[in-house]
């Protein structure tokens, strides 16, 4: 059994230096991993689907401001700041840097109002 555990750690931490050599992740991400041993081993695990699930609903959320015909820049620029910073907290470096793009450019639209 422990044998088995270490070799699925193996493996996720191979996965994780796969991310990271692909620019998804940065270090955080592997620092975020290593908090199971504090926070215990579901950490990790439940921290992952969290963020996906949160992510979505607030990606969800920034469709449907799009969709309406006034769109309420204000509340977008929040919900692209929810998205930003909860991907930075967890190291998810490509979603974070998306986020910022997309906050500058809710940004540069209200200043044109």
């Amino acid at each position: 059994m422990a044998d088995e555990k270490e070799v699925l750690n193996q493996q996720l931490l191979g996965i994780i230096s796969s991310m990271e050599e692909q620019e998804l992740v940065n270090p955080r991400f592997r620092m975020v991993h290593s908090l199971k041993e504090s926070n215990g081993p579901f950490f990790f695990a439940e921290l992952i689907p969290t963020f996906c699930s949160d992510s979505r609903t607030t990606i969800r959320e920034m469709i449907q401001i799009l969709e309406k015909p006034v769109v309420d820049f204000h509340l977008l620029e929040e919900l692209c700041m929810k998205i930003k910073g909860a991907s930075a907290c967890i190291g998810a470096q490509q979603i974070s840097l998306a986020s910022g793009d997309l906050f500058r450019a809710v940004i540069d639209k209200c200043k044109e109002r």
